[in-house]
């Protein structure tokens, strides 16, 4: 789920335009023997598995110059340099915006031209983008370095839940760096100032359908009953909603169709989209909408929480600095304010899901340095590059032997800017990890055309997207319409990738 996490409009425009251009600049398609074959010979060749600390070579690394990301990047090459001091590293920032767009084009000229000396050797990447990648021909099957290396593992490694998500079909194509998993931050001085005693919300339980149900309309009754302006935002406190959350992101939309029975793919791998209970879920949602309490569409990236007009939020990790940085134009949530509970259950307990996935490095299919690469992509994986990463408060590890441990860095946060935080409840980022949490792995994996496993994907945010515009007056006429014709589109995109 890294985060995934900040550019999902972003990543379904830009994978649309990818899958559209079918399999891109790829000449000759090979046949998965062809494919394997060309990188164990380039492993063989190429590539030292036994390179160790003392090793001397070059490492390009490409991510997105975001303060999130950028803080993840010199905390994760300052561990690897300590442990590797003679790999040269060498920095490709790409500003956020051109990151979907401007990759592929600079590996279209390289591809073209055969001169790769301006492309990364590794890469931050995601599930929900790395399929048009691939179609393209730019991300390593690192599975098979995986394989030949008999010093790593990466199923003893990854939490497999990650592991999966990293994968499409057989191959692996990226190594996850994080464990997201959706919570339910909440900010206490709107709490307080509610009359909602902190109590209400349980730290080692997840909210029942019903109690919270009832705590979202008693935020509602007690804001709109409020007079004056919170000085924080300048906004009049009856503009408060209770709930602020990204009801479209497939890692929170596809978890709520599931908690209400809902479905995408049968498992016999025909369509199941277009059913009573996700019907009942996209309605739940709109309720909530047209009760107040939740806002709009739900696409604001949690601007609504750290702008001070919502004391709840659904949201991962991943976003923690975001969340209690003071230092930008909204006023944001004050360390001791900010705190954090499971995942409330939607519907039934039966089907409670916890929306999960990641974000991580893959390796460019054309590294100059595969070596470097490889080496990065082990250490990050490691603990010690897990803790690194961790250091920065904006991550769960993905190796498993962490999740537990009580002297694991994301339990144990020392940098100044986590010192306020209160009685923060790092146990709700695992709550329920092994029976609850799902990702979009669920229902991709039974579409048996890998190719269209992402746009169908894609279109079930969309679905979600009509449903929760849908007019006040003809909503659940609405809904019903947008699933019946949401399953058809699903059908006729998995055909026509058979052709």
């Amino acid at each position: 789920m890294k985060k995934l996490l900040c550019i999902i409009l972003s990543v379904f425009l830009c994978l649309g335009a990818l899958l559209v251009s079918g399999c891109g600049l790829i000449e000759k398609e090979q046949t998965d023997d062809e494919i394997r074959q060309e990188i164990e010979e380039l492993i063989e060749n190429e590539v030292d598995l036994d390179a160790g600390r003392d090793y001397t070579g070059t490492l390009k690394v490409l991510y997105q110059d975001i303060p999130s990301e950028t803080a993840i990047i010199d905390a994760l090459l300052g561990a690897f340099s300590q442990a590797y001091p003679n790999i040269t590293i060498e920095r490709i920032p790409m500003v956020e915006t051109n990151y979907l767009t401007l990759l592929p084009n600079m590996h279209s000229t390289a591809y073209r031209t055969g001169d790769y000396s301006e492309m990364p050797d590794v890469m931050w990447t995601t599930n929900e983008v790395f399929a048009g990648w691939i179609q393209r021909d730019m991300l390593m099957p690192v599975n098979y370095f995986d394989d030949a290396d008999d010093s790593f593992s990466a199923a003893d490694t990854f939490v497999e839940l990650m592991l999966e998500d990293s994968m499409l079909g057989e191959r692996m194509y990226m190594f996850p760096r994080d464990y997201d998993q959706i919570v339910m931050y909440y900010n206490r001085e709107l709490l307080e100032l509610a009359g909602i005693p902190e109590s209400r919300i349980p730290s080692d339980r997840a909210l029942t359908s019903a109690e919270f149900n009832q705590l979202l309309r008693d935020l509602r009754t007690a804001f709109d009953n409020m007079e004056g302006t919170n000085p924080a935002n300048e906004h009049p406190y009856s503009k408060v909603r209770p709930l602020d959350a990204i009801w479209t992101w497939g890692s929170l939309c596809w978890p709520t169709l599931k908690s209400f029975g809902g479905s995408v793919m049968a498992e016999d791998g025909s369509v199941d989209f277009n059913t009573p209970e996700n019907i009942r879920a996209a309605t739940y949602v709109r309720e909530l909408i047209r009760d107040e309490l939740t806002f709009g569409t739900g696409t604001t990236k949690h601007a609504n929480f750290v702008n001070n007009l919502a004391p709840l939020c659904f949201e991962t990790r991943a976003v923690l600095t975001d969340l209690i940085d003071q230092s930008q134009e909204v006023p944001g949530v004050a360390p001791k304010d900010l705190g954090v509970a499971p995942m409330p259950i939607l519907d039934s307990e039966e089907n409670y899901a916890i929306g999960a996935g990641c974000s991580g490095y893959g390796m460019y299919r054309y590294a100059e340095n595969p070596t470097e690469a490889w080496l990065f992509l082990k250490f990050m994986a490691g603990e010690e590059g897990q803790n690194a990463f961790c250091s920065t408060g904006n991550g769960v590890p993905s190796n498993k032997n962490l999740l537990f441990a009580e002297n694991a860095t994301w339990r144990n946060l020392t940098d100044p800017q986590f010192s306020a935080l209160t009685n923060f409840n790092h146990d709700a980022f695992v709550y329920k990890w092994d029976t609850a949490a799902c990702t979009l792995q669920d229902f991709k994996l039974l579409v048996d055309v890998v190719a269209a496993r992402e746009p169908v994907a894609q279109a079930v945010s969309e679905v979600m997207t009509i449903c929760l515009g849908s007019s006040l007056d003809t909503y659940q006429a609405d809904i019903a319409r947008a699933f019946e014709r949401g399953a058809a589109n699903i059908y006729s995109t998995i055909e026509g990738y058979r052709i």
